[in-house]
């Protein structure tokens, strides 16, 4: 009975995954002509020399925006698959690993076991460096930050401490002035 079930939703999850790839496919090659389109329309762009005072339509301006709307689209895409590429690879150490690698006893493994430990020693190795790159990457940046508002801070303190010196001084001056016409002796 549970076996039946775990080939229905694997059966469900499949037929799932052919209606992502035909709408994707769909999509591909819509996304394909679209920028056929878009490259004759840069290409005659291209040919025309803005000097002799031609207006750009806005269909043509906005080609132009859709274009690198789309580029932008690509690149991110791009992107996201290299990440989702990364975690694949994450989620296949995690599930190959099935016991802590620290907590082994060596003595009783193969030369083949050895070998897995060594390379995910390594992994982890690259992932704790790459981490500490980054979180010196960010203390460094906001240390700089830091440094250059404080500095920041310091000029605009300075120039109220100023500000309130010459205040200070026109009042007194004020409270003189007034004291003379007041009594005259």
């Amino acid at each position: 009975m549970n076996r039946s079930n775990d080939m229905e939703n694997i059966r469900a999850e499949l037929e799932q995954e052919k209606k992502y790839r035909d709408t994707m496919v769909n999509s591909n090659k819509e996304l394909e002509a679209s920028i056929l389109k878009m490259e004759k329309e840069l290409q005659r762009l291209r040919k025309e020399d803005p000097t002799e005072g031609k207006a750009i339509s806005s269909f043509t301006q906005t080609s132009c925006d859709g274009y690198k709307q789309l580029q932008a689209q690509l690149a991110m895409n791009a992107k996201l698959e290299k990440d989702i590429a990364l975690e694949r690879e994450r989620l296949r150490i995690l599930t190959d690993s099935e016991t802590d690698i620290t907590e082994l006893n060596l003595d009783g493994l193969t030369q083949a076991e050895l070998i897995r430990v060594v390379k995910q020693l390594e992994r982890m190795r690259t992932d704790l460096q790459s981490t500490l790159r980054d979180t010196e990457h960010n203390l460094d940046s906001q240390a700089k930050d830091f440094f250059r508002l404080n500095e920041t801070r310091r000029l605009y303190q300075a120039e109220l401490d100023l500000r309130e010196r010459n205040k200070a001084k026109k009042l007194e001056r004020m409270h003189r002035g007034s004291e003379d016409i007041v009594s005259p002796t």
